[in-house]
This record gives C-alpha cells, structure tokens and sequence, in this order.
C-alpha cells in the first residue's frame, strides 16, 4: 500500500473520522527549517517542539530528562494549547526528541502515538525523510497500512517545495 497524499491526511485528522488523529509526515531534509510554510499551505497548525520545549523549561533545568512519556506529554501539551490555531496541529522537531531516547523507547512512543493517543485535534509529526532509525521500518509500515503516513517532496516542474508529487 502507499503513502497518502498530504492533504489527504491532514483532512482526515482535523475530522472526526479516526478515533486515533495522528499521522507522520516525512519531509525531505532540504525542506527542515521550512516546515512553517508548508504548514501553511498545508492549513494546519504548527509548532516547533524543541523551540517550544527550550520556552517552557526553567532556566534552573540542565537536565531534560527526556522520556518516550515526557515526549507524549510535550505532544499532549502542543494539541491542547489553543493559541496554536487549526482542527490539526504539526509538529516539527520531534525526531530531536525521539533521538535522545534509546531505540526501545522509540517503539513504545510509536506505539502509544498510534493506538493510544487520543486528543480533541489531529496531530501531524514530521520527521526527516533520511531519518529512518527513528521510525523503525516495521512500524513505518504500519503508519501506511493505517493510511496514516505522507511523504512531502519536491515538484517536479518547478523544483520549488510545496507541492505533492504522488
């Protein structure tokens, strides 16, 4: 089976037609830093989780104890919080995230994030396209067979990001 088409997939998360709203977004590496844009393009709300996680943490902190549950609770946090607009919400940087976790605790994050979380609004993460040893393959395949992973790439005409090439 393929990936769905972006647009396709947020749709499906900002209705009520899944019980579980989540979904991956896989971008290209050239795309990291303008996942903003896209978003917009996309309709949906953003947020960059590491520049959010770096705000809300006491500068006493050295530590961030980074957890699959902590990560979880960020992701819960990032959804419920109304000043980001929009029936889904992007996420970008969690793959900063998953890669201070051991390999484990990545499966048990995915897990939880596709059978277990469930929120009022859909929740897109996007992750690096060449980041494969954060999604593991096994689970990789499950995310498309749910019709819940995208991949966002380039357009083949004009070069520029934006546009969903099936």
């Amino acid at each position: 089976m393929r990936e769905m088409n972006p647009q396709r997939l947020v749709h499906l998360l900002a209705t009520n037609e899944l019980r579980i709203r989540t979904g991956v977004l896989e971008v290209p590496v050239e795309t990291l830093g303008s996942e903003s844009n896209i978003a917009v393009s996309l309709e949906v709300g953003f947020r960059d989780v590491c520049k959010w996680k770096v705000s809300v943490t006491p500068l006493r902190h050295e530590h961030l104890a980074i957890t699959w549950q902590s990560i979880i609770e960020d992701l819960v946090s990032c959804v419920r919080d109304m000043s980001v607009p929009g029936f889904c919400v992007w996420i970008s940087g969690i793959d900063v995230l998953l890669a201070a976790i051991p390999f484990e605790d990545r499966k048990q994050f995915w897990s939880f994030f596709r059978n277990t979380f469930r929120q009022s609004r859909g929740l897109l993460l996007s992750l690096p396209a060449a980041a494969t040893n954060l999604l593991p393959a096994e689970e990789r395949t499950l995310w498309i067979d749910y019709r819940r992973l995208s991949v966002w790439t380039y357009g083949a005409s004009d070069g520029q990001p934006g546009k969903y090439e099936p």
